[in-house]
């Protein structure tokens, strides 16, 4: 699978939440693909040829975490942002 031409800053959350929102779906759902864990038979994940309860494997979850953070922290600011607004009659 080829590298998408996102910018990712090493996965680090702090400078990930800069980024817009669209591209942290995109990245999310690069990371999903890229990192899935594969299944057995029965149509569980497997991670190093064991059974796990993991879908995805262990970078792919410390990247969707970095992610996951990111939003967060948008969706925090955005909300601060808003409460401003409000108090301040919308003089921001």
């Amino acid at each position: 699978m080829s590298k998408p031409k996102l910018q990712c800053y090493g996965w680090d959350a702090v400078r990930l939440s800069g980024c817009s929102i669209e591209h942290l779906q995109q990245l999310r759902e690069f990371v999903e693909l890229e990192h899935k864990n594969p299944l057995d038979a029965k149509g569980h994940p497997l991670e190093g040829g064991l059974p796990t309860i993991h879908i995805f494997n262990k970078a792919g979850r410390k990247k969707l975490e970095a992610i996951s953070w990111a939003f967060r922290y948008k969706r925090d600011e955005v909300k601060a942002f808003d409460a401003i607004a409000k108090a301040t009659g919308g003089d921001v």
